[in-house]
């Protein structure tokens, strides 16, 4: 069984990678889950910038950053 799983999970990985929007799986924790490269050259972050693990507050602070968002913008996205 493990060996069908790394397949798929590499599928999974090829897939993402070679889409043409950027994807970002949160988990009901607001935390990163999956992310693909897309996500990264879309909002000129630097590689693993945004990685598995990260928070969404996180991730909206280095999306803010690249967009031109100051602090008081990040905050109220947020909170709401």
């Amino acid at each position: 069984m493990g060996d069908r799983t790394d397949v798929g999970r590499d599928l999974l990985s090829v897939a993402l990678d070679h889409m043409a929007n950027g994807i970002v799986v949160l988990d009901e924790d607001e935390t990163v889950l999956l992310v693909n490269e897309r996500m990264h050259r879309l909002f000129a972050l630097p590689p693993g910038a945004i990685v598995p693990g990260t928070t969404l507050a996180q991730l909206l602070e280095h999306v803010g950053r690249s967009v031109g968002w100051d602090t008081a913008r990040v905050a109220r996205v947020l909170d709401n």
